[in-house]
């Protein structure tokens, strides 16, 4: 076999050669061959790579837009994924190489995807380090590749890291001690996750201080332990949270909290370091049975007051004593924007309001209200907005209740009580739209409670009610000296109440009023049906093979239209847009006449049989079938509560 590999000239030359001449000789023409055979391979791979790089994706696409289409891939899927990309061709993988961009994407990836050390080579986070400069990167990763920060090769890139999100909460990821140990005099933005009881930390932090990230503006944690100890002047942003991101609600925050705050002074002196915030969330983290300054009277009627001059937003999500006994020390600007999670009852929404110290609420001009919302985390809400420079209105005070206690049957709400619970919320005099929707219905004769309201905001312009009767509410309209300035009515009606007397109601009162000078600009008024949701039920036998219609019990949809004026009042009447395909599928279909402009009837198609004679709503029809069905089949049923 030797022989076929080998020519006759190059045997001729071994013949007859000392063993270790031929050994050299052999040695020699050896390392000739694989030096051709090196440079063939080069040549095999240099002709692929630009094969590769004559592909259209490549020399048509310019750089810029193929580095976007890079980053994207990464941003979608995972870093793992991003990585692969580098493996697809040389010219991809110079280019990706030789973009920064694209590692500061893969350093800093999205939630769900963070560097973990149980999917990722340390070396793969130590090649995107050297690969993302010159620029500047934000770090997100857990616990567990701390370790590889430490290296040489790691530090030496640290200089450039302005952000960090560190997650240490699992067992896997709970030793923290190598972070304290890191140089980061960059950082401006750092994001702790944390369970203090079973993280692995130094045990002497006493000498931290706000030195150790001196450009830090934006800090977000569970602790309030050690973590509260780098808040300094520069700092903008504050967020202390709970454990878990999916939580929603105080009672769960609280259960779900790494470390509560021992005192309120304890806050207090946090914020006093930074008097230029601007955004401050608090949730579940407030020490529970109010402040430690309650036992004290002298210090009762005159509370320290921390200043917050620059503050923009504030969130708190806790208990409504201990919301309240924060506000108590805080002096907040008037524009700034309050959102307030609690778990007041729904006549008690306002309790959140400091007593002694009280707070400098914006112009508040529109009021929205919802109560007894279902299958809400916060059945019951209340918004106030402000105007803008620019026109526009923006939120400036939203109170969230989790009060369950009147969601369950048997649960009435007094609306007089609900009315006087959120009003001291905002100043009776600038309130000039006010809209409230109640989820669930209410008992009648309590026009009281709506009289107190209108008369509570007397300089009303516009009232949008949505609720399942309205007749107490036109009731307390009749009476005298009711908002005179009302000129805008919008009222929607939710309940199974009957709607022509609903509607003589509302003319009569509406002709009252006009009869006084007091006249509306525009009245809407409709009438809005439950949801519904359609189910598919397997039947338990095929379907007859006759035409056959369903006739579903769903109350047939309200549109009717007010064509006179009263009291100069242009009155319409709008069918519920979500009850828009119902109708059009229960009505023969139009078409526009492009000459004339009227709108025409069309008859329905000839395979189809409607029947149009049930009173319980519109009919549902399935075309005739031209032979049985060789399997079972399925059909639609209206399923209201479903």
């Amino acid at each position: 076999m030797a022989s076929v590999y080998v020519s006759t000239e190059e045997q001729n030359r071994l013949a007859g050669l000392a063993p270790a001449e031929a050994q050299a000789l052999a040695s020699q023409m050896l390392e000739e061959d694989e030096a051709r055979l090196h440079a063939l391979r080069e040549r095999v791979l240099a002709l692929r790579r630009l094969y590769n790089n004559a592909a259209l994706v490549n020399a048509k696409l310019p750089v810029e837009l193929r580095v976007a289409i890079f980053r994207s891939a990464g941003r979608l899927t995972s870093p793992m994924n991003a990585i692969w990309l580098t493996h697809v061709c040389h010219a991809w993988r110079s280019l990706i190489h030789s973009a920064p961009c694209f590692w500061t994407d893969f350093l800093n990836p999205p939630p769900g995807h963070r560097l973990t050390g149980s999917t990722m080579n340390p070396f793969a986070l130590l090649g995107a380090l050297s690969w993302s400069a010159p620029m500047r990167f934000t770090l997100g990763l857990y616990g567990d590749l701390l370790p590889a920060l430490q290296t040489p090769a790691a530090l030496a890139h640290l200089s450039r890291m302005t952000g960090m999100y560190l997650d240490c909460r699992s067992m896997e990821d709970n030793d923290m001690r190598p972070f304290f140990y890191l140089s980061l005099p960059s950082l401006e933005s750092l994001e702790l996750w944390l369970d203090c009881s079973t993280l692995l930390r130094p045990r002497d932090l006493s000498a931290d201080s706000p030195a150790r990230f001196p450009r830090l503006r934006s800090l977000k944690t569970t602790c309030t332990s050690f973590a509260l100890a780098w808040v300094g002047s520069t700092l903008r942003l504050l967020h202390i949270l709970a454990m878990d991101e999916e939580v929603t609600t105080p009672a769960e925050a609280r259960l779900m909290r790494c470390c509560p705050l021992r005192s309120v002074s304890r806050i207090t002196e946090v914020l006093d370091r930074c008097p230029n915030l601007e955004d401050l969330k608090l949730f579940g983290c407030l020490p529970s049975g109010g402040s430690d300054w309650h036992d004290d009277p002298a210090s009762f009627a005159h509370p320290p007051s921390t200043r917050l001059d620059h503050l923009e937003s504030l969130e708190i999500g806790d208990d409504v004593d201990d919301v309240r006994s924060l506000l108590e020390r805080c002096t907040l600007p008037r524009d700034t924007v309050l959102t307030i999670h609690t778990d007041s009852e729904y006549d008690a929404i306002s309790g959140f309001l400091p007593v002694k110290n009280p707070l400098q609420l914006p112009l508040v001009r529109q009021v929205k209200v919802a109560v007894c919302r279902p299958a809400q985390d916060y059945p019951h809400t209340v918004q106030g907005s402000a105007p803008e420079a620019d026109g526009t209105s923006r939120t400036r005070l939203t109170v969230f209740s989790t009060d369950q206690s009147i969601m369950y049957p048997g649960g009435d709400v007094d609306l007089l009580r609900l009315f006087r619970g959120f009003a001291p919320c905002f100043s009776p005099v600038d309130v000039v739209d006010f809209s409230i929707s109640l989820g669930e219905p209410v008992q009648r004769g309590q026009s009281a409670a709506w009289t107190w309201l209108m008369r509570n905001f007397p300089r009303l312009t516009h009232l949008s009610v949505e609720a399942t009767a309205t007749d107490d509410l036109f009731s307390a309209l009749a009476q005298d000296d009711v908002v005179p300035e009302l000129a805008t009515l919008r009222v929607a009606l939710t309940g199974p109440e009957d709607a022509v007397v609903a509607h003589e109601e509302m003319v009569t009162v509406l002709e009252l009023r006009a009869s006084r000078g007091v006249r509306l600009r525009l009245f809407v008024y409709r009438r809005q049906m439950n949801r519904e949701r359609f189910v598919i039920v397997q039947t338990a036998a095929p379907l007859p093979y006759e035409p056959t219609s369903i006739n579903l019990p769903v109350s047939p949809v309200v549109d009717d239209t007010f064509k006179e004026p009263l009291g100069n009042a242009s009155i319409r009447a709008v069918p519920w847009q979500d009850q828009k395909a119902r109708r059009h599928a229960s009505t023969p279909p139009r078409r526009r006449d492009a000459a004339t402009g009227l709108t025409k009837e069309l008859a329905p198609p000839p395979e189809c049989h409607v029947d149009q004679t049930s009173s319980t709503g519109p009919a549902f029809a399935r075309p005739p079938l031209s032979e049985p069905p060789p399997l079972r089949r399925h059909y639609c049923i209206a399923a209201p509560n479903c």
